[in-house]
């Protein structure tokens, strides 16, 4: 029973984490469109936290309560589903249906307080949806088209974007930063992880009031660097003070013992890590993929991003563990020499498109 129970949140987490970012990106002004799809990570961040804290307080049940309780993550799945029937439909997928009229009214709703379909903001963002949708008539809607010529680079892009984010190893700490923070011999390791989770939640603020200014590219290109320093500061005391752990079947095979400098430069590296993650590359993640795609193969080109991501959390899940006891503190290398590599790539392949409309994206990247 959890066996399947756990198949189909997964397949339903999948759609969502697909659907929720293109909806978002469809509907919302280009001015505000990468705080607004932000909010797809801030809700991330919020789920963490407070099933963090659930946990945490399970933890000390002597009962059944304490299996059962986490299971109240179906609530807000029940919210979404209720709420849904409020929600208008994207005017983008409204034009890829023909439905004229109703992307007018939905245009006019979403962009006027008046809804007023007169208004030439909103008219002049009705046009260019209307001529990207006529273009969308005469091309094929199949996933061979996304190898193609025209749109291989824009969906490479949105692969690596999503790849990169979790690459970069901030995802990996989700899974074992307890477990670090317990090597490095912090006591009450419950609690000094969800100050964690507070600071993930915290730094997310930042990026939704600031991502449209800042930009995607300078986001990423700094948290790239700041992660990669961070991760670097937590293996240089392992280097220096690693002992081997008397208990040879535990879950890591070196500690530090009676060096509470080194601990507290590590507990803090944990938490500008999550800082710096949270400022960076989890929210652009979302934003990125939806902005680079051409309406008739969004939702193909992002559901194949979206798995990049998941893949690659998968891979991390397997592999994070039996590394951390096989090679000890060069693993923290490896994470730092990944995020340099992302950083590299960010520089010179990946285009700026904050402030841009989803239709001017073909200018960018089929005309520089």
């Amino acid at each position: 029973m959890l066996v399947i129970g756990r198949i189909v949140a997964g397949i339903c987490i999948g759609i969502t984490s697909v659907l929720v970012p293109i909806y978002q990106s469809e509907i919302v002004p280009r001015k505000i469109r990468g705080r607004r799809v932000a909010l797809q990570h801030f809700a991330f961040a919020w789920g963490l936290l407070i099933i963090y804290f659930i946990q945490y307080g399970c933890s000390s049940l002597n009962s059944q309560a304490a299996f059962r309780l986490p299971c109240i993550q179906a609530l807000p799945a029940i919210l979404l589903f209720i709420g849904l029937f409020w929600l208008p439909r994207s005017p983008r997928w409204l034009a890829s249906k023909s439905r004229w009229d109703e992307v007018l009214q939905v245009l006019a709703f979403l962009r006027t307080p008046d809804c007023d379909i007169n208004d030439p903001l909103v008219l002049a963002e009705y046009k260019e949806i209307e001529e990207q949708a006529r273009e969308h008539d005469e091309k094929s809607n199949s996933y061979r088209e996304l190898f193609g010529k025209k749109l291989r680079k824009r969906l490479f892009i949105a692969m690596a974007v999503q790849g990169w984010s979790q690459l970069c190893a901030v995802p990996v700490l989700f899974y074992g930063v307890i477990l670090l923070l317990e090597s490095a011999g912090i006591s009450n390791a419950l609690m000094a992880v969800s100050i964690f989770y507070i600071v993930f939640v915290v730094a997310t603020i930042s990026t939704i009031l600031w991502t449209d200014h800042w930009g995607r590219r300078s986001s990423v290109l700094v948290g790239s660097l700041s992660v990669a320093f961070w991760f670097c500061l937590i293996g240089g005391p392992y280097v220096y003070f690693d002992e081997p752990n008397p208990d040879p079947n535990g879950p890591f095979t070196w500690i530090i013992l009676d060096q509470p400098i080194a601990s507290h430069c590590i507990q803090a590296s944990v938490y500008l890590i999550s800082a710096s993650f949270a400022m960076s590359w989890g929210p652009i993640e979302w934003i990125y993929p939806p902005e680079v795609i051409p309406l008739h193969a969004r939702c193909k080109a992002v559901s194949l991003s979206t798995s990049t991501h998941w893949l690659v959390n998968l891979a991390w899940a397997l592999v994070a563990l039996p590394l951390a006891r096989r090679i000890r503190w060069a693993l923290f290398f490896i994470y730092g020499s990944l995020n340099v590599a992302a950083f590299i790539h960010v520089w010179l392949g990946i285009p700026e498109t904050k402030e841009r409309t989803l239709e001017e994206m073909d200018e960018i990247f089929e005309h520089g």
